[in-house]
């Protein structure tokens, strides 16, 4: 069975919404993490160095809506704070190169269920592997 993911994206978010008015315990929680980065780059082969200032902002919603269930949504945006570096994407090739551009994507849409043993999700996830 083929699910693509735009579809599981668009189930998850009807189910995000509307879990309150479905009748779900609305005690849907929040996340949110920033985090400021900083790099500079001496590269002799350019007449200045490149000093990076970015921001990355995950944010995300999970919500219950049934015994065991849950749907979660996560985005993430990365913006630049200064111009004084070549991220590819912002034209400053007078300056070295730090490889984090501005972006804004989807991070997570996931549909999970739980028991005392058992736990299996669908969807898009970010793994970390430690």
């Amino acid at each position: 069975m083929h699910i693509s993911l735009r579809k599981l994206l668009i189930f998850i978010t009807i189910i995000v919404i509307s879990a309150p008015t479905l009748g779900a315990d609305a005690s849907g929680v929040w996340n949110a993490a920033l985090r400021y980065r900083f790099e500079n780059v001496d590269d002799a082969a350019f007449a200045s160095d490149a000093n990076a200032h970015t921001a990355r902002l995950r944010l995300g919603w999970r919500q219950p809506f049934a015994a065991g269930f849950s749907a979660s949504i996560e985005g993430e945006g990365v913006v630049e704070l200064n111009d004084q570096f070549n991220s590819t994407a912002n034209r400053q090739t007078t300056y070295p190169v730090v490889a984090d551009p501005r972006a804004l994507e989807l991070n997570q849409a996931i549909l999970d269920w739980k028991n005392d043993n058992y736990h299996v999700a669908l969807g898009r996830q970010r793994l970390v592997f430690d």
